[in-house]
C-alpha cells in the first residue's frame, strides 16, 4: 500500500515544487517540458513563469549595482535604480511574449506542430530554468570586477547568454514536437549576437 502510494506520488510531477522541477529540468529539459505541456497551463500560470525569471534576471542586475556598479556598468543609486528595475521588468516581459511569438510563427514555418500557446510554455519554461544560471554567471561578474580583471568579466555578459539560448531553444523544439534543437539553438545565438552588436553601435 506504501509503495503504491510512493509509486502515484512519484507519476505526479505537477505535485513537486517549482524549485525541483527546475532542478530536475536542468538534466532533463524535454521530458520536464513534457509534463508541463501536458498539465496544459493556463495562460496566467505561463506569465508566472516570465514574471519570475525575468524577476530574478532583474534581481542579478540589482545585485551587480550595489555590489560593483562598474559590473553592470551603470552609475544609478537609490530611487533611479528602482525605477529602472520595474521598467526593466515590464520591457523583459513584453520582450520574452514577442520572443515567444517570434519563435512560434517561424517553427510554424518549418513544421512545427505546438499551437503559440504551446511554443509560449516552452519559451517561458526554459527562461525560468536558465534564471539561476545568469544569477550565478552575474556573481561571477561582479567577482571578476572586484579582482580587476577586466577582460573575463566582460565575457561574462556573453556567457549569461548560453544557458537562457540553450533552454529556451529546447522547450520550444519540445513544444514543437521536435527533436532536435540545435538548428534553434544556432538560429537564437546568431540573432543574439547580432542584436548586442547592434545595439552597442548605437549607443557608440
Amino acid at each position: 500500500m506504501v509503495n503504491a502510494e510512493m509509486s502515484g506520488k512519484n507519476s505526479n510531477p505537477g505535485s513537486d515544487s517549482i524549485a525541483v522541477r527546475m532542478f530536475r529540468s536542468i538534466f532533463d529539459m524535454a521530458g520536464e517540458t513534457r509534463a508541463i505541456l501536458g498539465e496544459h497551463p493556463s495562460e496566467m500560470r505561463l506569465l508566472g513563469f516570465a514574471l519570475l525569471a525575468n524577476l530574478v534576471y532583474s534581481l542579478s542586475w540589482f545585485v551587480k549595482t550595489q555590489v560593483s556598479p562598474e559590473a553592470a556598468d551603470v552609475s544609478r543609486t537609490g530611487q533611479d535604480i528602482l525605477i529602472y528595475l520595474i521598467v526593466a521588468l515590464l520591457m523583459r516581459t513584453a520582450l520574452i511574449y514577442a520572443l515567444a511569438a517570434l519563435i512560434g510563427f517561424t517553427m510554424k514555418g518549418f513544421g512545427g506542430q505546438g499551437s503559440l500557446q504551446d511554443t509560449r510554455a516552452g519559451v517561458f519554461w526554459g527562461a525560468l530554468v536558465a534564471a539561476p544560471f545568469g544569477l550565478v554567471i552575474s556573481q561571477l561578474a561582479v567577482f571578476l570586477q572586484l579582482l580587476h580583471v577586466q577582460n573575463f568579466a566582460a565575457l561574462t555578459v556573453w556567457l549569461g547568454m548560453v544557458p537562457f539560448v540553450w533552454y529556451v531553444a529546447k522547450g520550444a523544439a519540445v513544444a514543437n514536437r521536435m527533436e532536435n534543437s540545435i538548428p534553434l539553438f544556432g538560429a537564437l545565438s546568431a540573432l543574439g549576437v547580432a542584436l548586442a552588436f547592434g545595439l552597442q553601435f548605437l549607443a557608440g
